[in-house]
């Protein structure tokens, strides 16, 4: 389940950044898939640790990706 949401969620995200330039949303949106990946993470661990380590990169890219979103809203305000 928690797949599933992170993966509509990451799906919805460069819509709203790309194409409605809703910069603020498309960070909150970021937030919103940092929390579900980790969530994410912390259920893999549970089951299969190899997993979880495997979605580090992911969560790292994310972070990197609010980064550069909140850059964008920031200097577009």
């Amino acid at each position: 389940m928690i797949y599933r949401l992170q993966l509509a969620v990451n799906f919805f995200w460069p819509l709203i950044f790309f194409q409605r330039k809703q910069y603020l949303l498309a960070f909150i949106f970021l937030l919103l898939l940092i929390a579900l990946v980790l969530r994410m993470i912390l259920a893999c661990y549970r089951t299969k640790p190899a997993a979880a380590y495997l979605q580090i990169p992911y969560l790292v890219w994310i972070l990197f990706a609010a980064y550069l979103n909140f850059g964008v809203y920031w200097l577009n305000r």
